[in-house]
């Protein structure tokens, strides 16, 4: 079977990458696949929630067009909830625990698998972090901030 490959491009207040060759055809990656934020977010098979509800006022990850990696929209952390907020005007609240997650999806045929993304981040060292994670029971998360 050949690898699958998972180009997942979540800017965090950027925009999506621009288009590249790369090169999924001739290595044999399969993209399962490209998220650029252009169209409706979220939908599909992603999903955007606040974690701790409303305890600290709700805002979860949403598009928005400031911080432009290419094109017209990028995500960003507290855009989305009832209390959600313009990255122009606003810092991202105290105390968030926003959350945007893709999937289920299958890897059980894959050999390899890869993530690529593109992100802008201005954070309160020692406190505020992006988390990139993998889950294979849609439950328990393990990854890298």
């Amino acid at each position: 079977m050949k690898p699958v490959s998972i180009v997942l491009e979540i800017p965090l207040e950027s925009k999506a990458a621009e288009p590249k060759n790369t090169g999924l055809a001739a290595t044999g990656w399969q993209n399962i696949m490209t998220e650029d934020f252009e169209g409706v977010f979220p939908t599909g098979l992603w999903a955007a929630y606040d974690n701790d509800g409303a305890t600290n006022g709700e805002y979860y990850w949403d598009d928005d067009d400031y911080k432009l990696h290419w094109g017209s929209w990028s995500a960003w952390c507290a855009n989305g909830g009832a209390d959600g907020v313009d990255p122009e005007f606003h810092y991202y609240p105290n105390n968030m625990d926003a959350w945007m997650i893709y999937g289920p999806f299958s890897l059980a045929d894959a050999t390899d698998a890869e993530l690529n993304f593109y992100y802008w981040l201005d954070t309160e060292y020692n406190y505020d972090y992006l988390y990139w994670m993998a889950s294979v029971d849609g439950g328990v998360f393990h990854g890298w901030k």
